[in-house]
C-alpha cells in the first residue's frame, strides 16, 4: 500500500541512526545538532539568570514541602470509604485475547497497530530532530554567531535558508528583568511554538563584535542605551524590535 511504501521510504531506525551521527551531547541544556550549535562557544547561562533560577528553585521546594504537608494532615483527616463494589465480571470478555471474528481480525488489529506504532515513532522523530535544531525551544548562543543563526544577513541565493520563524532576545548580563523575561520565553512560550527558535545572547556583544552587520540589519539598537532588547524576525528580515 501507498502507506507501507511510505514507511519504507522513511525508516525510523535508519534516520535515527542518521541523526545520531550529527549530534553534539554535551551541549548545556543536552543536545543539538552540529549545523547549527558551536560546542566550544554555545550555550551557558549569565550571571542574572543563574541567579534567577537558584531563587526560583529555592521557592519551588518551600512549596513542595508545604504540599507535602498538606497532602500529610489531609490524609490524616480521610475517612476510610466503603471497599464494597459492584461485580465486574460481565466485562472479562474484553480482557480475553482473542476477539470475535477468529485469527483474521487478530491479524489486522495487530497490523494496524504496527502501522500506527511506525506513524508514532516517525512522527516522534521529526520532532526530536526539530528541537535539535532549535525550534520550540530557547537557546543561549555566542554572540558572534547569534545575528547570523538567526538568519539576519543571510543571501537569498544561499543553499540553506533562514529560520521561518526566530525571537531573539538580546539581554543585559545583569538585568533581573532579562533573567524574568529568558524564563518566560523558555517555560512558557517556546514550547507551545515548536516552529520558531528563540535564542538569546548577551546584547552590547552581539552588536559591537557584529558591528557591519548590525549596522544593516538593526540600525536603530544601540548597544549604549537599547539593550536588552527583543526581536522578533521572519525568513531572515527583523519585523519588529522592542528596546
Amino acid at each position: 500500500s501507498a502507506l507501507d511504501e511510505t514507511l519504507r521510504r522513511h525508516d525510523v531506525t535508519l534516520m535515527a541512526e542518521r541523526r545520531r551521527r550529527h549530534l553534539i551531547p554535551d551541549l548545556s541544556w543536552g543536545t543539538g545538532c552540529r549545523c547549527c550549535y558551536d560546542p566550544s562557544t554555545d550555550g551557558g547561562e549569565y550571571y542574572a539568570l543563574m541567579i534567577l533560577r537558584e531563587k526560583l528553585a529555592q521557592e519551588t521546594k518551600l512549596e513542595q514541602q508545604q504540599q507535602q504537608e498538606q497532602d500529610s494532615d489531609d490524609n490524616e483527616q480521610e475517612q476510610d470509604s466503603d471497599d464494597d463494589s459492584d461485580s465486574d465480571d460481565e466485562f472479562d470478555y474484553l480482557l480475553e485475547d482473542d476477539l470475535p471474528g477468529g485469527d483474521d481480525s487478530n491479524t489486522l488489529l495487530a497490523e494496524m497497530e504496527e502501522r500506527r506504532r511506525a506513524e508514532l515513532e516517525l512522527e516522534l522523530l521529526h520532532r526530536e530532530a526539530a528541537l535539535q535544531h532549535g525550534y520550540g525551544a530557547h537557546r543561549q548562543l555566542h554572540p558572534t554567531r547569534v545575528l547570523k543563526a538567526a538568519g539576519l544577513g543571510s543571501s537569498p541565493t544561499s543553499a540553506i535558508p533562514p529560520p521561518p520563524a526566530v525571537v531573539l532576545h538580546l539581554f543585559d548580563d545583569d538585568s533581573t528583568k532579562s533573567a524574568s523575561l529568558d524564563i518566560f520565553l523558555e517555560t512558557k512560550l517556546a514550547s507551545s511554538h515548536r516552529g520558531t527558535k528563540f535564542l538569546r545572547t548577551s546584547g552590547k556583544s552581539a552588536l559591537v563584535l557584529n558591528a557591519d552587520l548590525a549596522k544593516h540589519v538593526l540600525p536603530d539598537l544601540k548597544p549604549t542605551n537599547d539593550i536588552p532588547a527583543l526581536i522578533a524576525i521572519r525568513d531572515g528580515n527583523v519585523i519588529s524590535a522592542c528596546p
